[in-house]
């Protein structure tokens, strides 16, 4: 059993990211988990062996000083998102002077509908639905696609509430009063760059063969 501790900077974002990666990691049998705040991590490091894996969200020193090591690599890198690792010591999080232009936005709303579309395929083939009702929640799923408001709406048909439908986000999501909202721009960047590293570079990180 591989012991997994995940480390953040104790800020609202990168404890929220902290707690969606656990709940993700812990989907795999061979993995435990634990979120622990920077100074959590502080204070129990003396006890901690060279076999657990450790990885560091937000703006961690410790984070920061790993990131900066020679050997360190990136596995992933594009817009302001990044991860990687040296080791056993993984570092996730947004690169904060990254500058974002109308063009880049327009690129990271594909790469995210992109992506999210994908997983949505995944969760409707598992959960397809036989008969009428399912002919139904197609064509209401079809209709709530083409809308351009990005978020979640849960649709009721015959009083049965179903499973939210992710709306596509486009360039126009990230936009307030013709300025960029970076808020809201990085709240979707956290969302996507976790979803990348459990997708594509956790099981290659923890060294999990197929």
């Amino acid at each position: 059993m591989k012991k997994f501790i995940i480390v953040h900077d104790g800020k609202k974002d990168s404890s929220k990211m902290a707690d969606q990666l656990n709940a993700m990691i812990s989907q795999l049998e061979v993995v435990t988990t634990t979120p622990w705040s920077e100074k959590q991590y502080l204070n129990n490091k003396p006890t901690l062996s060279s076999e657990e894996y450790l990885v560091f969200l937000g703006k961690t020193k410790t984070g920061q000083n790993i990131s900066d090591a020679p050997s360190f690599k990136n596995y992933y890198s594009e817009f302001n998102m990044h991860y990687g690792w040296l080791g056993k010591q993984a570092v996730i999080g947004l690169e904060p002077k990254f500058g974002f232009d109308e063009e880049n936005i327009k690129k990271f709303s594909d790469l995210y509908n992109a992506t999210i579309k994908r997983e949505n395929e995944n969760n409707a083939k598992e959960k397809k639905t036989k008969g009428k009702l399912s002919e139904v929640v197609s064509k209401v799923g079809e209709k709530i696609q083409d809308l351009p408001t990005a978020g979640k709406i849960a649709v009721g048909v015959g009083g049965v509430l179903l499973t939210p439908v992710v709306v596509a986000v486009t360039a126009e999501t990230f936009l307030k009063k013709g300025d960029i909202d970076k808020t809201k721009l990085n709240k979707y960047a956290n969302d996507l760059l976790l979803k990348k590293f459990v997708d594509e570079g956790l099981k290659e990180f923890l060294n999990i063969k197929e």
